[in-house]
């Protein structure tokens, strides 16, 4: 199991960004990694996981990031 993701909005680099703790009520997915956040990437509410970072795997060419999950609860469909 992996999370992906691309380049944020006006970025370069592709990082996967989560909210920290518990997600908030709307739609997304939770989860759990056994990576820790990049240092320095992010807010006090968003965490990233930036290319370059022990763990995070490129991932389509280098378009996308991944990280290895071990929790997820799937909360898209309303």
């Amino acid at each position: 199991m992996e999370v992906w993701g691309a380049a944020p909005r006006g970025g370069i680099f592709p990082s996967v960004k989560a909210y920290r703790n518990a997600l908030p009520p709307r739609r997304g997915i939770e989860f759990s990694s056994p990576i820790a956040p990049t240092p320095g990437g992010g807010t006090p509410y968003e965490a990233r996981w930036n290319v370059g970072t022990p763990g995070v795997m490129a991932r389509g060419g280098s378009t996308f990031v991944g990280i290895p999950i071990s929790y997820i609860k799937n909360a898209q469909v309303p």
